[in-house]
């Protein structure tokens, strides 16, 4: 019975632990960016955005095609004028009709009237221009939405790599406990022995201390930048944290890419921006021109209800030319005018800034590579240096301060160089998004 109970015990530890592996999914960087492509909110605002400008663009558009309406309507009047002229409408006019009695006092008369108008627009330049705008306006939010895409594709990256650098300073301290928590039994048996004094015990512990507390804060880092990464993913916060790949130096190839950064889709969408701009000045300008219209009209006029007894028919062109409206359009030519000379100076600032970004970016990459090859010397001569004071202080020779010293200088480089990659990497994924060609 007791047999039964031990096994039964251990399966369910066995089988928890399944659980918990299950629950910690390793997340690839692939999965996360395919999981952002449908459920970052920044993406999804940027398609919304796009959808807005289809549609104006498709309103405009639409005012270049004829309108077609239907009405139906009844009316009733005793009016003298009024009731003489529905008789002729209905075509009932009769020689009775003449009688001066019944044309000064008519009685109640009936019209029902069922009409179709159309409006066939033929010259109107303000609208080819407004419509040649919204075109450009649309065409810039695909290029922001790309733009999106690109964006959240570097700040996926950059969430990713610091949930590694947060799993690999776990590990770091880890590591470093195991070291510390062994040099710390050693001083208490040299202690026991008589070979070092109260005071090395307790740095040891000290340092053991210091260490855990770090080994704890580096954990909450790892929720953190799980979360952080859940966020730009948009995925639900909360649950077990994400596991990653490890931390490795991503490799970049310097090439000459200057001259790439100006089909970037932001600077694209500036662009396109800047041309519907140059559209409203001209749609501005042209809406102190002559407008041109047709428009026509078919009734059908009866005294009765749903009746069609009579039909006609009214056609024609009209031409409209607003010469004063009290300056209205003219304000509104200067404001866009002022609009357009704002982003003109605004795109090419942004090119500039961009170029300037993309120089400054590569010096930064060179400096880092540079600071990697020489915290990894570090790393080595910490190591090699603490083996040696390891050895020393097993002879007596070193003193025990001089140990946790050594372990805490390896701890550092250690720290340092994770830190360095991690500032590599994410320097050099920002170095992707700046310098990426629109495929648009």
């Amino acid at each position: 019975m007791t047999r039964s109970i031990i096994i039964s015990f251990v399966c369910l530890i066995l089988f928890t632990n399944g659980i918990n592996a299950q629950e910690r999914h390793l997340l690839t960087i692939n999965e996360a960016l395919a999981k952002a492509e449908n459920g970052n909110r920044q993406i999804r605002m940027a398609q919304i955005n796009e959808e807005k400008t289809a549609s104006n663009r498709r309103l405009i558009e639409g005012m270049f095609l004829p309108q077609i309406s239907i009405n139906y309507g009844g009316m009733i009047t005793n009016n003298p004028l009024n009731a003489f002229g529905f008789l002729l409408q209905q075509g009932h006019v009769t020689q009775a009709s003449f009688n001066p009695d019944l044309l000064n006092s008519p009685d109640a008369t009936h019209q029902f009237t069922a009409g179709i108008d159309l409006k066939v627009p033929i010259l109107n330049m303000d609208l080819f221009y407004a419509r040649k705008g919204a075109r450009f306006m649309e065409e810039g939010a695909r290029h922001q939405r790309e733009y999106a895409k690109t964006q959240t594709e570097y700040n996926i990256r950059y969430a990713y790599t610091a949930l590694q650098m947060a799993y690999r300073s776990a590990e770091i301290l880890d590591s470093t406990l195991t070291d510390v928590n062994t040099i710390c039994r050693n001083v208490k048996n040299f202690y026991d022995e008589g070979l070092v004094q109260k005071s090395d015990v307790m740095n040891a512990e000290v340092q053991v201390r210091t260490v855990e507390s770090a080994i704890a804060k580096a954990r909450n880092a790892v929720s953190d930048a799980s979360d952080q990464l859940k966020l730009a993913m948009g995925e639900p916060l909360g649950g077990e944290d994400y596991a990653v790949v490890p931390l490795t130096q991503e490799c970049y190839a310097a090439n000459n890419t200057t001259l790439s950064i100006y089909m970037r889709d932001d600077l694209l969408a500036m662009r396109s921006g800047l041309s519907a701009s140059e559209m409203a000045v001209k749609s501005a300008r042209a809406a102190l021109l002559p407008r041109i219209n047709a428009f026509g009209s078919y009734q059908f006029n009866d005294k009765k209800f749903m009746g069609f007894h009579k039909g006609a028919y009214m056609a024609g062109v009209s031409i409209s030319w607003n010469l004063f409206d009290g300056n209205v359009s003219r304000a509104k030519l200067r404001a866009a005018t002022a609009d357009q000379s704002l982003m003109q100076e605004a795109y090419h600032a942004k090119m500039e800034a961009s170029e300037a970004e993309f120089h400054s970016n590569l010096r930064k990459l060179e400096q880092l590579q540079a600071e990697i090859l020489r915290q990894e010397a570090s790393v080595e001569q910490s190591a090699e240096a603490l083996r040696v004071v390891k050895n020393r202080h097993a002879e007596g020779l070193d003193s025990t301060t001089e140990l946790l010293t050594s372990r805490a200088t390896l701890l550092r480089h250690q720290l340092e160089q994770a830190q360095t990659v991690m500032e590599y990497n994410i320097t050099y994924y920002y170095q992707q998004m700046i310098t990426k060609i629109s495929t648009e």
